[in-house]
């Protein structure tokens, strides 16, 4: 999102792989795929082999390397880069971008890459609304507690708005929260058995919940070094797709 279509402004430590090709869901593949980054992580100077953990079959991968910060306190970013490789299908065909590292972008320097298969942005949009719903909403039903980086998802779909088709994503996330329900389900016992109801009742919860707007202004005052979109308006940008899927 920030490196590939330059839509964000604001700090990250996350990193988002999808693997796919014709022998993406082999488990043999996976594994030697795994053994390969762990090595060039290493290599790298991260401690990769302790700071891992492999689910569902080694279709899902994600590192949590640790790193020295330059400065200390209780900020927003997490104290470790996020590594996170997944061989689960996309929606649609992948697009081609050039990636430029956040010190390229500041220093004018020119891409690291000019042509990295990327997720397209309708897609994204999709899954970050899909993720607010499903994990905020299992948070409000007291399955778990509210993880507050998902504030992040609301100022990047603020900054993704009209850059994507919203009736095609609301499709994608309707789709996507069918196939949630049934892989991660868990103890969230209603998303399980309607999910889209249950999206959009949390959806109206964030809306007024105070703490979830507090995180917001705490990251647009620690991570977000371009405009600052108010929470009101950012999140009426991202009830968009709400809309849309509450008159499908």
């Amino acid at each position: 999102m920030g490196r590939a279509y330059r839509l964000l402004e604001r700090m990250s430590e996350d990193i988002d792989l999808h693997i796919i090709g014709e022998k993406a869901n082999s488990r043999s593949a996976l594994k030697r795929l795994r053994g390969e980054v762990n090595d060039r992580l290493q290599a790298a100077g991260f401690a990769a082999d302790r700071n891992y953990v492999v689910k569902q079959n080694d279709r899902y991968v994600r590192y949590d390397l640790p790193y020295e910060a330059i400065a200390k306190g209780e900020g927003v970013l997490r104290p470790e880069i996020k590594i996170e490789l997944a061989e689960f299908p996309i929606c649609t065909a992948s697009e081609s971008r050039s990636v430029s590292s956040f010190v390229a972008e500041a220093t004018g320097a020119t891409a690291k890459a000019e042509d990295v298969a990327c997720v397209r942005l309708v897609e994204t949009a999709a899954d970050k609304f899909v993720a607010i719903g499903r994990r905020a909403g299992s948070a409000f039903a007291g399955v778990e507690p509210l993880d507050h980086t998902l504030v992040r998802h609301v100022y990047d779909l603020s900054r993704m708005d009209g850059h994507y088709d919203v009736d095609e994503a609301a499709a994608i996330a309707l789709s996507t929260m069918k196939a949630d329900a049934e892989s991660r389900g868990g103890e969230y016992a209603a998303y399980k058995a309607d999910p889209r109801a249950e999206t959009l009742r949390a959806y109206d919860v964030v809306a007024r919940d105070g703490k979830f707007a507090e995180g917001y202004v705490k990251l647009l005052g620690e991570m977000v070094y371009g405009e600052k979109p108010e929470f009101a308006s950012a999140f009426e940008k991202v009830q968009k797709i709400a809309e849309r899927i509450r008159n499908a």
